[in-house]
């Protein structure tokens, strides 16, 4: 049974990651592999899709984690070049999960095929005409493939229009509903269309023109729910009884000499002990060159931005230096380089990090790529690690047998300072009420509101519906690539049926129950195949609904709108508290960097520059590359 859950998946080089979705697949390892990296579209094969072929293009394939859709875990290949859509919508899925998951339903297959009629004498007589032939034309129409009418298809039946109001005048449209299986159908409901023809202008006296498949396929919907309970939406939020200062940062430590008494928390070393000068001194120096990747991190880790826990960078412990600490909660963050693929320095982190959950301190360790290109799902594993070791502390803490101390304790601490403080006199910590504050962040109860207030700005207005179906399509087109559907035909599908009552809106829906949780909907055409056409030619198509476990054209659907609403979720999520641009823009400062000419490690110098400087720009980048090469 496939496992949509792996630990650390972004962590893991390309083969190891191949290995993870394997095992978490079932399926075998070096088939898989061969699919999806070796497997690419020969230009032989591309010759058969397209006229005047060259070459071949490639696009990032990324993996859609967490996704239970219908109580069914499901590992969701995507094909995007845009950053942050794999890890957002993977990481509402997470999110979902703790609501039960995705539950999605589909219409039956059925297309929509247009007959245009002109030049009739009597338009009214030629329409029931039409309908008192129905079975006669809707024989007809299933003689055209034996096979599909075998497999449960064909013709299901025949609606007619009367375009009054035209540029020519009045004529007719005829639909021929059909049925086609887990095609995505449109060679068959063309061909339908041919063959009515002669007997549709036998019947009517009138002229047949257009005989065409039409993209609104609204009987063929995709519709899906999801209920994320408020709890979950929160973050950046404290404990109930976790405070934090208004003025500054405070920290309890015990007195001199003494420990907490039990059940105060976890025990902090003693600051003496710690600053021993050569360990301070090589501290300092890292904390002022300090990678890029540290640099970014750190804007996110400091002043308690991180469900209340306080971190400190470049700390020493022992024979070592953390690149962050959180003393409250013994919790570890390393950032390594592609340095730490050797094998020798392998083995050094391995010693390294069991001797640090020796001393009890939990390690996380991510790649600076990666707090740099998927840096919500980096602040996502934080988040759950202090959730999961987390003792909610008790107000006023004493150590045992001594006077409560407190220390003020600024960012940027000096670590050769005996006092670890620049006050002479310690303050005691103030009661709640006295100073002090919630701790930085959102509440799920506003994540929730705010989502819900930027769902109403879509509903009403056109100009942000546009953009708000966009971030839909933004997870709908992904599957659709990867599986060789046409994401053009799913496009105009979908912005038509968003303008189906005559205004443009938005095709999701967004409120809360009566528990108070957020509540999603998305419905949507949703024409997809998984036989004929690129889906059969693409090897790498086929690799994508293996990996999915794909048996009709109907879960496919459901799997894809429900990637919509996930990344529709994400999109507002950010857009309702920190802003798109917060998760978006180290990854766009990658590109962003690459297209003014940096190479290899480079492009995070040059990225992470920009993005602590807040001003991502081609010319800013060029500026940053060349004073690098100085």
């Amino acid at each position: 049974m496939t496992n949509s859950r792996i630990a650390g998946f972004y962590k893991l080089s390309l083969d190891e990651r191949l290995d993870a979705l394997a095992k978490a697949s079932g399926l075998d390892a070096e088939e898989l592999g061969t699919l999806l990296t070796s497997g690419l579209l020969a230009t032989q094969e591309a010759e058969k899709m397209v006229e005047n072929v060259v070459a071949t293009h490639n696009l990032p394939l990324g993996i859609g984690l967490n996704f239970k859709i219908n109580g069914i875990d499901r590992l969701i290949p995507m094909v995007i070049e845009e950053p942050s859509v794999v890890a957002g919508a993977s990481f509402m899925a997470k999110l979902v999960r703790k609501g039960g998951g995705f539950f999605a339903t589909t219409s039956a297959p059925e297309m929509i095929g247009q007959i245009q009629i002109l030049d009739i004498a009597d338009i009214h007589a030629a329409k029931m005409k039409i309908y008192e032939n129905r079975a006669d034309l809707l024989a007809i129409a299933d003689d055209i493939d034996p096979i599909l009418k075998k497999l449960g298809g064909g013709a299901r039946d025949l609606e007619v229009r009367v375009i009054e109001d035209s540029r020519i005048g009045e004529f007719l449209v005829l639909h021929l509903i059909y049925d086609v299986r887990d095609a995505m159908g449109a060679n068959a409901v063309n061909t339908a269309c041919e063959k009515l023809a002669p007997r549709i202008e036998q019947l009517t006296g009138g002229r047949v023109h257009l005989k065409i498949l039409s993209n609104l396929s609204d009987r063929r919907m995709a519709r899906v729910r999801c209920v994320v309970p408020v709890d979950a939406l929160a973050f950046g939020q404290a404990p109930s009884l976790g405070l934090s200062a208004l003025e500054g940062e405070r920290q309890v430590l015990p007195s001199e000499g003494e420990g907490f008494r039990k059940g105060a928390g976890t025990q902090e070393p003693k600051a003496r002990e710690m600053a021993f000068h050569g360990m301070v001194k090589r501290a300092r120096e890292l904390r002022k060159n300090a990678t890029d990747a540290e640099q970014f991190l750190w804007q996110f880790l400091r002043r308690k931005q991180i469900n209340d826990a306080r971190f400190r960078r470049q700390h020493p412990h022992k024979n070592y230096i953390l690149d962050f600490y959180c003393y409250e909660l013994k919790i570890a963050i390393e950032l390594d380089g592609s340095g730490h693929l050797e094998e020798e320095q392998r083995h050094h982190d391995e010693q390294r990090t069991k001797d640090l959950n020796e001393d009890g301190i939990q390690v996380l360790r991510f790649w600076n790529s990666d707090a740099l290109n998927n840096i919500e799902v980096v602040l996502g594993e934080i988040w759950e690690a202090i959730e999961n070791v987390r003792i909610t502390p008790s107000l006023g803490l004493s150590p045992s047998g001594g006077e409560r101390q407190n220390l003020s304790l600024n960012e940027e601490v000096d670590l050769g300072d005996k006092s670890f403080s620049k006050s002479q006199e310690p303050e005691v910590l103030p009661l709640e009420g006295q100073g002090f504050r919630k701790g930085a962040g959102y509440t799920g109860e506003s994540v929730r509101d705010g989502i819900i207030e930027a769902y109403a700005f879509a509903a009403s207005d056109p100009y942000r519906a546009a953009t708000h179906n966009k971030g839909i399509m933004n997870g709908v087109d992904a599957v659709v690539i990867a599986t060789g559907n046409d994401w053009r035909a799913i496009e105009a599908g979908a912005h038509a049926y968003a303008a189906r009552d005559g205004k443009y809106t938005s095709l999701s829906t967004w409120g809360k129950d009566a528990d108070g949780n957020l509540v999603g909907t998305l419905e949507m055409p949703m024409a997809v195949g998984i036989v004929g056409g690129a889906t059969k030619v693409h090897p790498t198509a086929q690799a994508a609904l293996k990996l999915m476990d794909v048996k009709t054209a109907s879960e496919l659907a459901e799997i894809i709108v429900s990637v919509g609403l996930a990344q529709n979720l994400a999109a507002l999520r950010a857009l309702a508290t920190e802003g798109i641009q917060r998760g978006h823009m180290s990854l766009h400062a990658r590109q962003v960097a690459t297209a003014a000419g940096a190479e290899g490690e480079m492009v995070d110098q040059v990225a992470g520059q920009m993005v602590a400087e807040g001003v991502v720009r081609i010319d800013r980048a060029e500026e940053i590359l060349k004073s690098l090469y100085l």
